[in-house]
């Protein structure tokens, strides 16, 4: 499967190998001899080898010799350590590359929708939130210095706005009592 979709590939290797297709090529051949390195100086430190090309990350681990191993691998040198082999892991960053594409333009596509809707609903509640109650507030006191005492506010925001309106009212209010009098 992974070969078919040029996906992420798997190979088994050794320096002594029983099968001649399995001979490392030169990046597996450093990594199974700095297994060997870390291994004879007993360093504590992680087993693992890896190298990033602008097409592929290779990664390796060592193969440790177990006893169902021995039965293939008898050799003097398999017998001398418990590393006989690698396994090498390839990921083809091509693949990933282009998921990275697709996801980036989906992100960016829905931050621009997010953007947009979020400034269509802003300018919603300004316009009905704020603009049409000052626009009434105007419209109201034109009247009102018109001379039409009978001008009045009708505001249900539940904010300052509201507050002015009666505020308005009042005035017009007292304006009227002050010219019958």
């Amino acid at each position: 499967y992974s070969f078919k979709e040029k996906s992420y590939q798997f190979r088994l290797t050794s320096l002594t190998p029983i099968n001649s297709d399995n001979k490392p090529d030169p990046f597996e051949t450093r990594g199974l001899n700095r297994f060997g390195q870390i291994q004879d100086q007993d360093q504590g430190q992680t087993l693992e080898h890896y190298r990033f090309t602008d097409q592929t990350l290779d990664y390796m681990v060592p193969l440790y010799k177990t006893r169902g191993c021995v039965k293939c691998h008898s050799s003097d040198t398999i017998q001398q350590t418990s590393i006989i082999g690698g396994l090498r892991i390839t990921v083809p960053f091509e693949q990933i590359r282009d998921n990275f594409k697709k996801n980036q333009m989906l992100l960016g596509g829905t931050g621009l929708i997010i953007t947009l809707v979020t400034i269509l609903v802003l300018i919603f509640l300004i316009h009905f939130l704020v603009l049409r109650p000052i626009k009434e507030l105007d419209k109201k006191s034109r009247q009102l210095s018109a001379g039409d005492l009978t001008s009045r506010v009708s505001l249900r925001t539940h904010d300052e706005l509201e507050g002015l309106g009666h505020n308005f009212n009042l005035m017009a209010q007292g304006l009227m009592a002050h010219r019958d009098e």
